[in-house]
């Protein structure tokens, strides 16, 4: 599917997801009052913006393809923070149509039950209780609080960041989740309940558990979208890569070629995969590193690292024979293969693996197009130069060199065709926040059309 019909399609499965809870209400053969309705479309609301939020990052390859992890990222950390303001919203919602019901903010000090709930077994009352349902709710929105905050500001290791976030994150999961079992009220749960416990099956329990069947189908259907996620993120195993080669190609800066157990994986140039040392997802750690290898080379890959750390240093003693784990290709940093306009690359550092990636692959078809390669890396200091002269004798190739310049729009204009051809060239930057912030907004000022601009964070 081509990658704008793939965009509509989500942009569009999202809008109808989040306009559903209140089609369904409309739809709905029990009716409420006014409060009640307004508490229950909130509290649909906050749960579809949490699963939207938990399946994002969930490296659907459809999705990382469709708008790029950049992106991705980007809407999850806007959507958590729509969740938790959506959930505040359900909390006063709830005391807004009853005042007294303050006390369920301090579960197990105030057991009145607000009248419009569903009157609970008297077996289960110390589980289907105010106190017991407000708990879990109020576990659901502090975590989700808890979520927002660490995702504003992220402190300390990436490490006890990602546990944490991920605690939160299956603390406001379960808490929603037992927050609505236990109030018994869009889910027939008295009902279920009452059959399991072998009481008769009775009007009551007839009418309760057909009372708003659309909303407990939508509900089931959330949980089945969370548990194929989970699944998805958790518990397929990646693919097992062993080492071919591995080196240094520049200070701080290694070469790794991997070559599958099995099959691989095809790819397109300037996508990237994530690395991890052990199979185990929850309990190693894991980094993404953009392919610098041609597309030809399958079925091996090759991987330039810039050393950052601990988690580099390992990879830098890793041996020829030693297995590790690859879950990819992701991302939409790719040019359109068919398409002959001309490609400006802007990069620094090891931004360049990308731009590596299209170069060769590019070699290796015999492509006409005309490509441009802005380097912004300070004198000595770049990678592949070497390389990149061979390729200007394969490809139209014209590398330029910044040598410590910054990288504005009149430097950049020198660098560019006329004005009247710019708006047919795509646009391709890849390094650090700062090189990308500054090459946007110099494209933008020389008045290049935002959606020819591609661009990824190396951070």
């Amino acid at each position: 599917m081509p990658r704008s019909r793939a965009r509509q399609a989500w942009i569009t499965a999202f809008v109808v997801i989040a306009f559903l809870p209140a089609i369904l209400r409309a739809l709905s053969p029990e009716r409420q009052l006014l409060g009640p309705e307004i508490i229950t479309i909130t509290g649909l609301l906050a749960t579809v913006l949490l699963v939207t939020t938990v399946v994002l990052p969930s490296r659907l390859r459809s999705l990382t393809r469709a708008f790029g992890i950049e992106t991705v990222l980007r809407h999850h950390r806007s959507l958590g923070m729509a969740t938790a303001l959506s959930t505040l919203a359900h909390v006063a919602a709830v005391l807004a149509n009853d005042p007294r019901g303050v006390g369920l903010l301090l579960p197990f000090l105030n057991p009145r039950a607000p009248a419009y709930t569903t009157a609970p077994i008297p077996l289960l009352t110390p589980l289907l209780t105010p106190p017991g349902r407000a708990l879990f709710g109020l576990i659901a929105a502090a975590c989700l609080v808890g979520l927002a905050a660490l995702s504003a500001r992220r402190t300390g290791s990436w490490e006890r960041w990602r546990f944490w976030h991920l605690g939160a994150a299956v603390g406001a999961l379960l808490g929603t989740a037992l927050h609505i079992l236990l109030i018994g009220h869009l889910l027939p749960t008295p009902a279920v309940l009452n059959l399991l416990l072998g009481d008769p099956l009775g009007w009551t329990t007839l009418r309760a558990a057909t009372q708003d069947p659309l909303a407990a189908g939508f509900l089931v259907l959330l949980a089945l979208v969370v548990l194929v996620g989970a699944v998805r993120r958790w518990a397929f195993r990646p693919a097992a890569f062993r080492v071919v080669k591995i080196g240094p190609v520049a200070e701080n800066v290694t070469s790794i070629v991997l070559r599958p157990l099995g099959r691989g994986f095809r790819f397109r140039p300037g996508q990237f995969i994530w690395l991890r040392l052990a199979k185990s997802q929850l309990l190693s750690e894991e980094h993404p590193f953009t392919l610098s290898s041609a597309t030809q080379d399958r079925p091996t890959i090759e991987l330039t690292i810039k050393d950052t750390g601990n988690w580099t240093a390992r990879l830098r003693r890793l041996r020829p024979g030693d297995l590790v784990y690859v879950d990819g290709p992701h991302g939409s940093f790719t040019p359109n293969l068919k398409s002959r306009r001309g490609l400006v690359m802007i990069c620094g550092g090891v931004g360049i693996t990308p731009m590596m990636s299209m170069l060769r692959s590019a070699a290796g078809t015999g492509s006409i197009r005309s490509y441009r390669l802005i380097l912004t890396d300070r004198p000595g200091q770049g990678l592949f130069r070497d390389e990149l002269t061979q390729l200007m004798t394969r490809l139209d190739l014209l590398p330029y060199e910044l040598a410590g310049r910054r990288l504005s729009p009149e430097v950049l204009g020198e660098m560019l065709p006329p004005p009247v051809l710019r708006n047919q060239l795509d646009y391709y930057v890849c390094g650090p926040p700062r090189l990308v912030r500054e090459a946007v907004a110099a494209l933008d000022t020389l008045e290049v059309p935002a959606r020819r601009i591609h661009t990824e964070l190396f951070e």
